[in-house]
């Protein structure tokens, strides 16, 4: 949802238990958390209200809607239960034994200059830069991009310990792992939100062979092609490294669910579960957006596993990533399902020869042919393009020093 130009809208609240004036919060925020987390905007202290009972999205002054996250009791608008609705000064909104006054929406005011002595120096004043530090390890923003990507030069171990051992800070949000392969290229040229998740996911490993190749070729050290199945069989190949994580699995089936959770229950006992088999088309969906959030945050999970496929796991996260509790969101596709015997794995000796693009042809010929085709045609566009800028801006510095 876009603001219109680049101004905020303050919302005022006014917060009542009975009678009387609890707090006054006036909140410019595009997307508002009403909840019992003291993560949310607008904190509501009351027993029945949820960690994250609903949201706000503010659009305009005059475009102001209430999404309810689908928790009990639910969430009044002027005495009426509701789902999602417009809302706007004079309102009056309900949660448990509280009641919230809308009392103002108004343009936020901008902060004003700083004072003449304050102000940075004209930039013909300023002392030249100096010279970037070499790069010093997987710290993907030093990285030059390749194909709009920042690759991380993780192997499989790397990228897996550095999941389960370094957990999201409330300052970081949630991280999103990526793997991308020559039709997330493809898709990343006609879908703005899926290219733009691509580009902010904190960790991007080159899945497909195409890609490995061409990022060496443009001057990159990477150690080989990481697959999301071989990082999810990594992390998953010693429980002791899982215990006090919760993982919340979002599947494309309740066969797919019900294995996950026998398969943890039965060799994760330090492992938390729980597994969510969303409608088709839910990423279209706002409300059943929301009430995955809420899902997902009501958990406390630390790993979100997005089972889905692409483009819509991506860009689920990256859409939601101001409402999503800090944790790592793992895109991994088919993944547990060849971990848990659902699906057929390739022969070793396919994966060695990295021809598993061969295999999915040869096990579902009709599906895979109109998939890769567009996709081969799109990555092709993506190279030939990222070889014309790269010409455009030439540069001395090679890629790993970046």
């Amino acid at each position: 949802m876009e603001s219109q130009g680049k101004a905020k809208v303050a919302l005022t609240f006014a917060l009542y238990q009975g009678e009387q004036l609890i707090r006054r919060d006036t909140i410019a925020q595009d997307i508002v958390k009403v909840g019992k987390d003291p993560r949310s905007h607008l904190r509501v202290d009351d027993e029945l209200a949820s960690r994250m009972h609903a949201v706000i999205e503010v659009a305009w002054t005059q475009d102001i809607t209430l999404i309810d996250l689908g928790n009990e009791p639910g969430t009044l608008v002027n005495g009426q239960r509701v789902n999602k609705c417009k809302i706007r000064p004079g309102d009056q909104i309900q949660i448990g034994s509280t009641l919230i006054h809308l009392e103002s929406a108004e343009v936020a005011q901008a902060a004003p200059p700083p004072p003449v002595s304050q102000r940075p120096p004209p930039v013909s004043q300023r002392p030249p830069p100096s010279a970037p530090p070499p790069y010093d390890g997987p710290d993907r923003r030093k990285r030059m991009p390749v194909l709009g990507l920042r690759l991380r030069d993780f192997d499989v171990q790397q990228a897996a310990d550095y999941m389960l051992t370094n957990r999201r800070g409330e300052e970081e949000g949630v991280g999103l792992f990526v793997t991308p392969n020559i039709q997330h290229v493809a898709l990343a040229r006609a879908d703005a939100d899926f290219a733009a998740a691509m580009k902010s996911a904190q960790i991007v490993v080159a899945d497909g062979f195409p890609v490995y190749r061409f990022a060496r070729a443009r001057g990159l050290f990477l150690p080989g092609r990481i697959t999301g199945r071989e990082v999810v069989e990594d992390m998953f190949s010693r429980p002791e490294r899982l215990v006090g994580h919760r993982g919340y699995f979002v599947v494309d089936s309740a066969q797919t669910a019900e294995r996950i959770e026998a398969w943890a229950a039965r060799t994760f006992p330090g492992l938390a579960v729980r597994t969510h088999v969303p409608d088709f088309g839910f990423e279209k969906d706002v409300e059943a957006c929301a009430a995955l959030v809420a899902a997902i945050n009501d958990f406390d999970t630390s790993l979100l596993f997005l089972c889905v496929g692409a483009p819509k796991s991506e860009v689920f996260v990256y859409r939601h990533r101001a409402l999503l509790r800090p944790c790592w969101a793992l895109c991994v596709g088919q993944s547990f399902r060849l971990l848990i015997g659902l699906n057929t794995p390739p022969p070793a000796f396919v994966v060695r020869l990295n021809l598993e693009w061969l295999w999915r042809i040869a096990m579902e010929p009709g599906r895979m042919m109109r998939r890769y085709g567009p996709a081969l045609l799109g990555f092709l566009h993506s190279v030939a393009g990222d070889l014309r800028w790269n010409r455009r801006k030439p540069d001395t510095r090679k890629g790993d020093e970046q």
